[in-house]
């Protein structure tokens, strides 16, 4: 879920030159770690949100210290490209403590061809892409399977969307000092109105473990279920013949355990290409039921836009039979935190409580033995009629 950097110490046990040092953004937990980094490694602090400097020889340790003592797998973002380009430290802050309010305000209709499209939902189909994705073993931004894999879903949005109009699969590269193996996917499906702000669901497709260099990182759940739900909600959306006013853009990060960097580089991407968003959704984690839970879909109400989380509440409890709770998950948790902190709307549907989430996830173990898929389906519903809500759809006419 949270992302997490973990770097191989024998790389890099010589002496660390200057430009090799990370700049981390952080959340709450500072003053808990605060003895475990030296006092002139912190840049600057401001409205509980702190930017700190790290040698990539510490990198490891300090990921370790988050994971194992304070039960978070990460909890900060990677942001050392940002103060390459020049961007101030105090901005940076700046930017994640006070993002602007998007103006996000939606009415949720009923629609009956929206519900038409939730009913073409296929279990089978979305099992069926789960299972390639933790087959492939690891999907790490940091080796040849993670490339393989990039490749695998970039080649399925193609094929899926063959004689589709109006369909463009893109993708954004990952500048990273050791997570650069992946690019970033986008799939964009342009409205009827592509003057309209659009409308963004994505997971992430890279996987890791605590054991850096293992072959073994499944990552089922953590976030294969959220990639895959991506793909199966792309068929129905082909499969349903629809258009909608908005542009829809799915989008399969890279890189989200090494600090959000692929989906930093996305919302750069759409920034400087000039695309306007109105709300975007992200799909971490789906798959595990917890028996310790009441409600069955729970929305982040922290790092989230309030407006745009009712709106998917809405969403959900009229196209699904979902109950809908509420939790935390603190700060950076995934990739919605890369565009909540540049001020757009960003929502979370999580699959547990946060003190409930698979306990297996960052290990081997993270594999479809423990999900739940009719649990997962739920989610794959609510993306799709979110799409077709908000996206405003537009149901295909009759051949005369």
């Amino acid at each position: 879920m949270k992302a997490i950097l973990i770097v191989f110490l024998a790389v890099f046990c010589l002496a660390v030159q200057a430009d090799e040092d990370r700049y981390l953004l952080l959340g709450d937990f500072l003053p808990e770690l605060a003895r475990e980094i030296g006092p002139n490694e912190l840049v600057y602090a401001e409205g509980g949100v702190s930017l700190v400097r790290v040698p990539v020889s510490q990198v490891e340790q300090f990921s370790r210290i988050v994971h194992d003592h304070y039960k978070a797998c990460g909890g900060f973002m990677d942001v050392t490209h940002e103060i390459r380009k020049g961007r101030s430290a105090a901005r940076l802050v700046w930017e994640y403590a006070d993002p602007k309010d998007s103006g996000f305000e939606f009415a949720v209709r009923g629609d009956a061809f929206v519900a038409d499209m939730v009913s073409m939902v296929s279990k089978d189909a979305y099992w069926n892409v789960l299972k390639s994705l933790e087959a492939m073993g690891s999907r790490s931004a940091t080796n040849a399977k993670g490339a393989a894999a990039q490749k695998w879903i970039q080649g399925q949005a193609t094929e899926l969307t063959s004689g589709m109009p109006n369909v463009r699969v893109w993708t954004v590269e990952t500048d990273h000092f050791f997570a650069n193996k992946q690019a970033s996917v986008v799939l964009t499906l342009e409205g009827t109105q592509p003057n309209l702000p659009a409308v963004v669901l994505g997971a992430h497709m890279d996987t890791i473990t605590q054991s850096f260099t293992s072959d073994k990182q499944p990552g089922a759940d953590d976030d294969g279920s959220g990639s895959a739900l991506l793909l199966e909600t792309l068929r129905v959306l082909k499969q349903s013949g629809a258009k909608f006013e908005r542009t829809v853009h799915l989008v399969w990060y890279a890189a989200e355990e090494w600090g959000l960097v692929g989906s930093q580089f996305v919302v750069d991407a759409f920034v400087d290409k000039g695309l306007a968003v109105d709300a975007v959704l992200q799909f971490d984690m789906v798959g595990y039921n917890s028996s310790a839970d009441d409600d069955n879909i729970y929305l982040l109400t922290d790092y989230t836009n309030p407006a745009l989380t009712e709106t998917l509440r809405r969403v959900i409890e009229t196209y699904t039979d979902a109950k809908v709770g509420t939790t935390e998950c603190g700060y950076a948790c995934s990739d919605h935190a890369s565009w909540h902190k540049k001020g757009f709307a960003a929502a979370v549907p999580f699959e547990a409580s946060f003190s409930n989430m698979n306990g297996r996830l960052h290990t081997q173990n993270d594999k479809t033995d423990v999900l739940d898929v009719d649990h997962a389906i739920r989610f794959v519903k609510s993306a799709v009629a979110f799409v077709g809500e908000v996206g405003r759809v537009l149901p295909p006419q009759p051949k005369h």
